[in-house]
């Protein structure tokens, strides 16, 4: 039998090959086996179905808790309220019932339609999804930044080219507002993996494309501008995330390590962007 690597998976299922390791681990890829470190996957399984969706696949849809362990649903709530505290555009979410949230749409089908950007890309792409997205829509720069430094701050894990969007209608086209963020903030991590990631989340940030992380590319943005002032508000505080973190039902191991990881973000991103900015200055003055 033919075999393939989890991150060959992870391309062919526009899925992160972490996802695809998950999906290993619980046996829901059947043939899949572990050889040493590494999973060999047969090359014609497809992807296990998702547990948090159903009925329309559209980009907002509803989305149910993946099991009893995971706190995806939570996740989602707290990406949504964080994100409007630090002005990034993400979809609202409603909590319909205990296990179940549902994305706002924001557009209006009769007039504009929604375009993956997995669709925008004709052939290979190079490994850094970053310059990718640059280099098929260079208009949206200060939004791919935006949601890059959002996918640091809330360790995001599973974002790729079919959960992020342009919205097209007589007017043109726009970046679409970020869905599909439950995947993000511990949202199936152990005790032991929070206390590890949160020790240090410069060397713990979760990966975007096969290429590096999003601590790399976070200083790969400030690199290109000088600095990551006025993207996002870096101001926001404890008592605000608390106040998120509550609302949307985190408890525990999970409540503690998010706060931890969303201060100990907010304030790597704010100390590395000023430390470009003194030294630009510097560099002028001498």
């Amino acid at each position: 039998m033919e075999y393939i690597t989890a991150m060959e998976a992870a391309g062919k299922w526009g899925i992160s090959d972490r996802r695809v390791r998950v999906l290993c681990s619980q046996g829901r890829i059947p043939g899949a086996h572990k050889d040493g470190k590494s999973y060999r996957i047969p090359a014609d399984a497809t992807r296990p179905p998702d547990g948090r969706e159903r009925g329309n696949k559209q980009a907002n849809d509803g989305k149910q808790r993946i099991s009893p362990l995971h706190n995806d649903v939570e996740s989602e709530v707290a990406v949504s309220l964080l994100a409007e505290l630090l002005g990034v555009p993400v979809c609202p979410v409603v909590r319909t019932v205990e296990d179940t949230v549902f994305s706002t749409f924001m557009n209006d089908f009769s007039k504009e339609y929604i375009v993956h950007f997995r669709r925008l890309f004709g052939g290979a792409r190079s490994d850094n999804e970053y310059q990718n997205l640059i280099g098929v829509r260079p208009q949206y720069n200060d939004d791919f930044a935006r949601m890059i430094l959002l996918n640091f701050i809330t360790r995001q894990d599973d974002r790729h080219m079919s959960n992020m969007a342009i919205k097209i209608g007589s007017g043109g086209e726009s970046f679409y507002a970020l869905y599909d963020n439950g995947r993000s903030l511990f949202y199936e991590d152990t005790e032991e993996t929070v206390r590890e990631a949160i020790s240090d989340p410069a060397k713990n940030a979760t990966r975007f494309g096969y290429s590096g992380t999003y601590w790399d590319y976070v200083q790969e943005i400030a690199a290109a501008r000088g600095s990551l002032e006025g993207l996002i508000d870096l101001n926001v505080g404890e008592k605000e995330v608390r106040a998120v973190l509550t609302e949307a039902g985190f408890t525990g191991y999970r409540y503690d390590g998010a706060l931890v990881w969303i201060l100990k973000t907010i304030i790597l991103i704010r100390e590395h962007s000023r430390r470009l900015i003194i030294r630009s200055a510097k560099s002028n003055n001498a």
